[in-house]
């Protein structure tokens, strides 16, 4: 018998419990592009009487970013699922294809879908590519007026280059006096030491080895500080992916989009 199951609006701060059972449940960690959208997300909490079983994350958009079940309830989470896609009037889904369960449930609805991004989760023995006199240095306040000029191409807030700059997680590529690029890490999620690699190369500088190099950087730096690291890349970013493969990094993992 089924028991009667009820979706119910919550601000996920006052049940941060069960995201975090959700984020312990995967095998790899949560990626960073929907890590950020929480924040202006809905969350939901899914309730077997007046018991919370599970959650809900859903964009403005009406995209479901996270869906999470307690074991026990796996059995009938097809069931949860569909009544989660119909009472919040979903529209698409964003699905880790190392989220077994999300997966498993989007495979069954026969949902079309598209993959977006690729995700790496893995560093294989290769290291990454010795970089020899390529000037790479710790960003500081000083710098903070040169990043602000390219906070359009960065993506980035004034207030959250501040944050880099004093966590000192963002180096910068600087010769001449010019800004040729950079490449910081961001921590994915306050409860836990995983960081997410961010780049940028200045486009006057490009296609000439300096994202390479860039990378090779950040990642020796992670290894040697015992930061673990993540990144991942649309699905149409060649360039990107050929760097990250160089310095080690290898995909086993997509993000994809199913659409209802």
């Amino acid at each position: 018998m089924i028991p009667q199951i009820s979706i119910q609006q919550e601000d996920y701060k006052q049940n941060e419990l069960s995201r975090i059972k959700y984020i312990d449940s995967l095998p790899h960690f949560q990626e960073q592009l929907l890590e950020i959208q929480i924040g202006e997300s809905n969350f939901y909490n899914i309730l077997s009487g007046d018991i919370i079983i599970g959650h809900s994350i859903v964009t403005k958009e009406n995209r479901l970013i996270e869906f999470y079940l307690e074991d026990q309830y796996i059995s009938i989470c097809n069931y949860i699922f569909a009544l989660v896609i119909f009472d919040l009037n979903i529209s698409s889904i964003y699905c880790k294809t190392y989220n077994s369960l999300l997966l498993n449930c989007c495979l069954q609805m026969n949902l079309k879908y598209e993959v977006v991004r690729t995700l790496f989760r893995d560093l294989s023995k290769t290291p990454a590519i010795a970089i020899n006199d390529f000037p790479v240095r710790s960003g500081g306040m000083k710098d903070l007026s040169l990043l602000l000029a390219y906070t359009d191409e960065l993506g980035m807030t004034a207030e959250e280059l501040d944050q880099l700059i004093n966590k000192d997680h963002i180096f910068l590529n600087i010769d001449n006096n010019e800004l040729k690029g950079c490449v910081y890490i961001c921590k994915v999620h306050d409860n836990w030491d995983v960081y997410d690699i961010g780049i940028w190369v200045n486009p006057e500088f490009r296609n000439r080895g300096i994202a390479t190099k860039l990378f090779s950087f950040i990642i020796n730096y992670c290894m040697e500080n015992n930061l673990p690291s993540i990144c991942g890349c649309a699905i149409d970013n060649i360039a990107s992916q050929k760097i990250l493969n160089k310095n080690g990094f290898v995909s086993k993992h997509s993000l994809i989009e199913f659409k209802i």
